[in-house]
């Protein structure tokens, strides 16, 4: 079913195509999922590049951050319902962020201010907004924020809350600063050490207080930087034997146990992924998801990780059957939404052909503002997922090609669009 017109906000159930690396326990039953685009009532639903989508797992309720603006949705019986949950002070900017700790429903929202981001959260799910003073790496670009316990469960001197809040920038360098009040106020930023220079995924931390920031621009392989010590002191990883592309982010997902699982845009295009046990120490069951579908997805990008337990984890992106660079002008191909899941710890992998009809014609253009202009740009640099308390995964991204560019006869010059949609698993083995 091709979304031929967005004048009201639908929710289509799409069948799942896969296929498997190896054999997977009977149990298992094949993911599916449901779209939602956002109402055409919402402001700003139209300008949905690079969202951020986080779950209160209390509530069942999800919030979802791009340009300036801030939604709630809910779901039920396969349906989302999409609602403002405007911030009290907002800043139209590129880079805007969301991020919620899953432990306590708290959401941070807002936007890049120079060094610095305007931010506020919410414990209500967007009912009220509490606004933070400005948070601040010493870098001006591609901000991300995250929480989680800190370390062994231990806070450093001064911490009045029993969670860390990490917010990390880049610009020569990445940058990350702690929170000890719950993400009210910001220690200095610290430099990441290191082989990992600048240009991260989102932060995540894991539940034994390890935080995580994934990184293509590691002198080769993929990696990122870690912190064990609650703030200080922030390092850099490798993954060996891997080659990453410098074109999108990596992106990572911590298990109930803290393994940490890692997708990156390898050097041949194709979506790859691995799984630590020990922070980033070694790495086990590297695999290319490229033939884990047919047809295969010769080009891979924009991931985004969810865990649940152990032996559960789940891989979103932007896919291509066609091969070539999809990220120059020339590129002919179409692009769909893939969520790859492993059930067995990384040893095989099922992928789901989640959209029906193409998020993007055309290339994608991965040279940030001062490289792009025009189309190819729509989509910006990420898309992300989260997933709710039983371990359904849900997905945030801008659908790039609506109307007549969905249809058959649509072309790449139409799509330029950048509208807010989730798709949520609606069928299928969660992730717990």
């Amino acid at each position: 079913m091709s979304k031929k017109t967005l004048l009201v906000a639908c929710a289509v159930a799409v069948a799942a195509s896969f296929a498997v690396l190896a054999p997977l326990a009977s149990a298992i039953v094949t993911p599916t999922f449901t779209i939602s685009p956002g109402p055409i009532t919402l402001n700003g639903v139209s300008n949905a590049g690079e969202p951020s989508i986080g779950a209160d797992l209390a509530t069942g309720a999800f919030l979802f951050e791009a340009s300036a603006t801030t939604y709630k949705i809910v779901i039920s019986g396969g349906s989302a319902t999409w609602t403002s949950a405007a911030r009290p002070v907002t800043t139209p900017n590129l880079d805007p962020i969301l991020a919620t700790d899953p432990a306590t429903g708290r959401t941070w929202a807002g936007g890049l201010d120079g060094s610095c981001s305007i931010l506020s959260y919410t414990d209500d799910d967007g009912a009220s907004w509490t606004p933070v003073a400005n948070s601040c790496s010493g870098t001006i670009d591609h901000e991300t924020i995250g929480a989680g316990p800190w370390h062994n469960g231990v806070g450093p001197a001064g911490a009045t809350s029993s969670r860390a809040v990490y917010y990390c920038a880049q610009e020569s360098r990445d940058a990350c600063a702690v929170s000890l009040d719950g993400g009210l106020t910001f220690a200095p930023p610290l430099v990441v050490n290191g082989a990992c220079g600048s240009l991260h995924g989102h932060v995540k931390v894991s539940s034994f207080g390890v935080a995580f920031l994934p990184n293509d621009h590691c002198g080769g392989p993929a990696g990122g930087a870690i912190n064990v010590a609650n703030g200080l002191a922030w390092n850099s990883y490798t993954i060996s034997g891997s080659c990453a592309a410098t074109t999108f982010d990596p992106s990572v997902g911590t298990t109930d146990s803290g393994w940490v699982y890692e997708a990156w845009q390898g050097c041949d295009n194709h979506m790859h992924v691995a799984l630590s046990k020990d922070n980033a120490t070694t790495w086990i069951n590297a695999t290319d998801l490229s033939t884990s579908i047919s047809p295969s997805v010769l080009i891979g990008t924009m991931p985004a990780v969810v865990a649940g337990v152990d032996n559960r984890a789940a891989v979103a992106y932007l896919g291509s059957t066609t091969g070539g660079n999809g990220f120059t002008s020339s590129f002919a191909g179409t692009w769909d939404l893939y969520v790859s899941y492993t059930y067995d710890g990384g040893h095989s992998w099922t992928t789901v052909k989640v959209t029906s009809d193409p998020v993007q014609r055309g290339w994608i253009c991965a040279g940030g503002i001062t490289g792009c202009s025009g189309p190819g740009r729509n989509l910006l640099d990420f898309i992300d997922a989260t997933a709710d308390a039983s371990g359904n995964v849900v997905v945030a991204f801008a659908d790039g090609c609506i109307n007549v560019c969905a249809g058959a006869t649509g072309t790449s010059a139409q799509s330029t669009s950048a509208w807010a949609t989730i798709a949520a698993q609606t069928g299928g083995t969660p992730l717990r």
